[in-house]
């Protein structure tokens, strides 16, 4: 029962990673915003709203199964805040989801821009070419 719990809290921590980091790795690499986004979306709704992510529900039910204590909160609760306290960020810990979307967002946009430049510029190549006599 233990590896299947641990196996739930990286997997858990994995996704929470991703939420944060993965517009930066969408700039490297656009296509991950294809899996990256509905993850920052469901994170997003777990910050804001009060449902509960599955695999906290899951790693619940397998420590009441394996007669582990259980936790109260939610799995940021419990595993990150008590990190974020002992590095002195407990009085940021209500904004930090919010800064965490709106550099996700930044990214985002940062990557709108590149794509459009990217197409603009591949639209019309004749438009890229110097003119007769320009000495080009």
């Amino acid at each position: 029962m233990a590896l299947l719990i641990g196996l739930v809290v990286l997997l858990h921590a994995g996704i929470v990673a991703f939420a944060v980091f993965g517009a930066l790795l969408a700039l490297r690499w656009p296509r991950v915003a294809w899996a990256q986004l509905p993850c920052l979306i469901w994170a997003t709704l777990i910050l804001t709203t009060s449902w509960n992510c599955p695999l906290t529900l899951l790693e619940k039910a397998l420590r009441t199964r394996g007669g582990w204590p259980i936790y109260s909160g939610g799995y940021l609760e419990h595993y990150l805040h008590p990190i974020l306290i002992w590095l002195g960020l407990g009085p940021a810990i209500p904004y930090l989801g919010y800064l965490v979307i709106a550099i996700n967002l930044s990214a985002y946009a940062a990557l709108a821009v590149r794509l459009m430049r990217r197409k603009n510029d591949s639209e019309d190549p004749a438009e890229n070419l110097p003119l007769p006599g320009s000495g080009l």
